[in-house]
């Protein structure tokens, strides 16, 4: 769901809406449905990530189901609000914008905050998991629904990592139907993301030439607790060092990522405010990947539900998830254990080196 509201056409998307004062471009795959005062209303998504653009042709907003998934920026003469151009200044979470009265008011305060809830209580690893499954499940059986009533055939890449596991053994616990590529099998277009900062994750969406839903992995490092550096800020009540516990761990499956890229991320990072605080900024702007043209994706990892589940993990259930997916591998033996053979011996291939 890519889109430029701007007072000038753009010749980066395909569909443009022409309200008053104001020129809507946006990617395929929308619904347009007429104003009551003579605008339209665009809209696109899957319940938990849709985006709503309202315009009468003087005023206009964008609406989220919750937090917004997605980046914004605007230009810096606000004649310009766009997810796909990133020449203007950012719109960070929990920030929103839209247009009163013909002026562009960038405000704060919208329900993005309430997305990141810390507790003093951890729950138990059992409860942790129960949780979790029910959680996934169930959102596994709405996607059946909506596919079913909607036509639209799921697929699932058949990737060798543990998140898209993980996804796989949902969908076979709830008897969800949908088809298995490999990612390099037809990959998407992604040509009018040229410049784009997420367009090479984009590189992992399959294009089945028609209308479909194409079930991700996405945000199951950052809201699963695999993410080393959001872990090691997670830690910090504890005064537990992350660094030292891979160490420990010697040939684990996330040291190699961890030696290639995250020891050198933590070890440089600094931090200006608690621990926590950085942490929630961080996970309230982190984007991956959201619809395009006609493919819905479904990311369940995204879930509020799960991010809060998540961030009550015992310290103990936090280090193994982080350098071994080992809270991960226990769902999916619960769901499916047969997907476990799938994963890869090292995270994205990265030998250990240790």
């Amino acid at each position: 769901m890519f889109f430029v509201i701007s007072r000038t056409t753009t010749d980066h998307l395909p569909v443009t809406h022409r309200v008053g004062h104001w020129i809507i471009s946006t990617d395929l795959g929308w619904q347009s449905h007429a104003h009551p005062r003579g605008g339209v209303i665009l809209s696109k998504g899957l319940d938990g990530n849709r985006c709503e653009i309202i315009c009468d042709g003087t005023d206009w907003q964008i609406d989220t189901d919750g937090p917004r998934k997605f980046p914004l920026w605007h230009s810096s003469t606000d004649d310009m609000v766009s997810n796909l151009l990133t020449t203007g200044t950012p719109v960070h979470n929990p920030h929103s914008v839209r247009c009163v009265g013909g002026e562009v008011i960038r405000s704060y305060g919208d329900s993005s905050t309430c997305s990141v809830k810390f507790t003093n209580t951890t729950l138990s690893r059992q409860d942790v998991e129960t949780q979790l499954c029910d959680n996934l499940v169930k959102q596994a059986q709405d996607l059946a629904t909506l596919a079913r009533e909607s036509g639209k055939t799921v697929i699932a890449p058949n990737s060798n990592g543990a998140d898209c596991a993980l996804v796989r053994a949902s969908l076979d616990y709830a008897q969800v139907p949908y088809a298995e590529h490999r990612i390099s099998d037809v990959r998407m277009d992604t040509g009018f993301l040229r410049g784009h900062p997420n367009r090479d994750l984009y590189n992992q969406l399959l294009d089945e030439g028609s209308p479909h839903i194409q079930a991700t992995g996405y945000h199951g490092d950052c809201y699963m607790s695999r993410n080393p550096l959001y872990v090691s800020l997670y830690l910090a009540d504890w005064n537990i060092d992350l660094v030292s516990e891979f160490e420990k761990a010697g040939q684990s499956y996330m040291r190699g990522s961890f030696e290639k890229r995250w020891r050198a991320e933590i070890l440089h990072f600094e931090r200006h405010r608690p621990a926590r605080v950085e942490l929630r900024d961080m996970l309230a702007n982190q984007f991956e990947v959201w619809h395009i043209n006609d493919c819905l994706t479904w990311t369940p990892f995204i879930d509020e539900g799960i991010l809060n589940t998540c961030l009550r993990l015992d310290p103990e259930t936090a280090i193994d998830q982080c350098i071994n997916a080992g809270l991960s591998r226990s769902l999916i033996k619960r769901l499916s254990p047969g997907r476990l053979d799938e994963i890869q011996k090292h995270h994205n291939g990265n030998l250990p080196g240790v």
